[in-house]
């Protein structure tokens, strides 16, 4: 097992996916593995098992599904049941809080405040 932990990036805006891939490459020890698509993660899905993850930080709103689709999917395959998330989205997900909260899933608005998003991220890959 390697000492990096690798987050799994789901964002479909390609500007949007290079800063994030930016900020976290620049501003934290961590590596990103990102895809552009749910469907593109599921068809990599023994790539992202191999990867073992140790966060999906996704797109909310994904071209062929949200991101909560994915992450039941992802919680559903061997491996990946406990695997954390945090989700951003340029939307309003208020109606939403409800099935965030009760799969433990922070939210973060486009555009967000970077020191809180990183402070996020080390938070949930410190365990």
């Amino acid at each position: 097992m390697h000492g990096v932990k690798t987050i799994l990036l789901v964002e479909d805006d390609a500007s949007n996916a290079e800063m994030l891939e930016l900020l976290i490459h620049t501003e934290t020890p961590y590596q990103v593995r990102a895809f552009q698509s749910g469907a593109d993660v599921l068809e990599h899905l023994e790539e992202v098992k191999a990867l073992q993850p140790d966060l999906f930080l996704l797109d909310y709103h994904l071209s062929s599904m949200t991101a909560l689709d994915l992450y039941d999917r992802l919680h559903t395959t061997e491996s990946l049941e406990q695997i954390p998330a945090i989700v951003i989205t340029a939307s309003l997900v208020n109606e939403l809080e409800p099935e965030f909260a009760q799969r433990n899933i922070p939210f973060f608005y486009k555009p967000f405040e970077l020191d809180d998003f990183l402070a996020s991220l080390s938070r949930y890959l410190q365990g």
